[in-house]
């Protein structure tokens, strides 16, 4: 691959080499200088090498021999994206889990106008009969907790996560309950287990003090005030937003210490939303800065990409409108291009290494896997109300990994995931090897349905130029975010 040299906004001049997987600040000259040597490589020898040359350029072409040697101009493929998956990374994996996510039930007691299982998408719609099982929770805990206390478990005083989700998870609050207890009263002297829900809200008044109680996370989702709040609609079509702002105060003036350490928010962003509003909202009510999510595209119906335009609003572009307007904390809190834009300088900035092998020799030619998709049980599992497993809860429950058989065992079957994995990988990495983000790609292979297409030298460019002129327009938040992290 050629390596990319292009301007900012500010009329700097770079140099990425995907040979080196390195980006560098160049001035103008060798810019100039190295912009002929790609366009024209058979004629650039004769056109600069034997002719007479001042001080200047000469100081110049030192610089381009440098870069040169140092194999920055090299079109040879430094990846080689043959990545396999083997029996013994599912069983260390699966003995180093970092969440469990139980779908408690299917049942939801709001109808929201943008959920991905109402008619605007094609998602399989819930069965509100299913509901998850006591024995089934009991046999996946039972199972984990083996496998955390094997030799094969790589850290002693980890936190394992325990999240419970629906549908809305308080309305089986007996069977959350019940999890929590069970799992809690295990002797787990090598690990912690900590627990999480995501909920809506309605039903906090009644549950709130054992959630308290035993330190339970909260991520609410709340879009913002009652005019904002229009498309979350109870089943009887009222508004939801009265019941549960009402719960929240209570919960913030009943237990302000659990609040301000444990209760988060995610607000859906869409076209009844003022993003200065919200955010003065949730400070005033709540003194937090929410999450901000967009409205989904992916499996929209053809039908609905009408409403789905007159509904949808950039996050991104709501922020750059009001810049002026929001401190740096918040924007720091709320930018969705930070994210990006960190992405891009792990993936782009030469000091990123997958590995000691990597750091230590620099070799690039690894086992590496397609795309940035988790590997099964690398980070997290979803069991679904029915009792299957799944690699996450925004995956869907199109790609199982195994299930709880009748009598409560654990079915995973090695072979067929590693077949099916394998196979994924074999259809998707002839893509990546010409994919020039290849060493910085963002995409879950299974939110495209395993239909990525390369990035090409165009596109990459765009992207490289966009990631810088954001880190120049956001240094003072850059340095927010840096020290955060530390």
């Amino acid at each position: 691959m050629k390596p990319i040299v292009f301007v900012d906004n500010s009329k700097n001049y770079y140099l990425y080499s995907v040979y080196k997987n390195q980006i560098i600040n160049i001035d103008r000259k060798l810019y100039d200088l190295i912009t002929e040597y790609l366009n024209n490589p058979k004629t650039f020898v004769s056109n600069y090498f034997f002719k007479d040359r001042d001080e200047e350029l000469n100081y110049v072409f030192k610089r381009f021999d440098y870069l040169n040697k140092n194999g920055f101009f090299k079109i040879d493929n430094p990846y080689t994206v043959n990545g396999r998956l083997f029996a013994e990374d599912i069983e260390m994996a699966l003995s180093n889990l970092k969440v469990i996510t139980f779908e408690l039930t299917q049942k939801c007691n709001l109808k929201c106008t943008y959920c991905v299982y109402r008619e605007m998408y094609d998602s399989s719609a819930p069965n509100e009969s299913v509901d998850l099982s006591f024995g089934i929770a009991k046999a996946v805990i039972d199972f984990f907790y083996k496998q955390f206390n094997s030799n094969a478990a790589a850290s002693i005083n980890r936190s394992v996560s325990i999240g419970f989700y629906g549908g809305e998870p308080l309305l089986r609050f007996d069977l959350l309950k019940q999890i929590l207890c069970y799992s809690k009263d295990l002797n787990t002297q090598n690990f912690s287990f900590h627990y999480n829900i995501t909920t809506n809200g309605l039903l906090l008044d009644k549950y709130m003090d054992f959630l308290v109680e035993n330190n339970v996370t909260l991520l609410v989702s709340l879009d913002g005030d009652l005019s904002t709040s229009k498309y979350r609609l109870t089943r009887n079509n009222s508004d939801s937003f009265p019941v549960v702002f009402r719960n929240l105060v209570q919960l913030k003036d009943n237990y302000p210490e659990y609040f301000k350490k444990n209760v988060s928010f995610n607000a859906v962003f869409h076209n009844r939303s003022d993003i200065l509003k919200i955010l003065t909202f949730f400070k005033i009510n709540f003194d937090v800065i929410p999450i901000f999510s967009e409205l989904t595209s992916v499996s929209l119906k053809r039908e609905y990409q009408g409403v789905y335009k007159s509904m949808f609003q950039s996050v991104n572009r709501a922020v750059q409108l009001n810049k002026d307007l929001i401190s740096p904390v918040i924007h720091h809190k709320i930018n969705p291009i930070l994210p990006q834009t960190f992405k891009f300088v792990e993936g782009c900035g030469g000091s990123h290494y997958r590995g000691y092998r990597h750091l230590l020799t620099g070799d690039m030619k690894m086992n590496h896997i397609p795309t940035a998709s988790c590997t099964p049980f690398a980070n997290k599992l979803f069991v679904s109300a029915d009792g299957k497993f799944h690699p996450c809860e925004k995956v869907g429950h199109d790609y199982p990994l195994g299930y709880i058989d009748e009598n409560f065992n654990v079915k995973i079957d090695y072979k067929s995931i590693l077949d099916r994995y394998n196979g994924y990988y074999d259809r998707i990495a002839q893509k990546c090897i010409k994919c020039y983000r290849v060493n910085s790609c963002t995409t879950c292979l299974f939110q495209r349905d395993l239909d990525c297409q390369p990035i090409n030298r165009e596109e990459m460019t765009q992207y490289l130029k966009n990631s810088i002129n954001s880190i120049r327009r956001n240094k003072s938040i850059l340095n927010l975010h840096k020290n955060s992290i530390q």
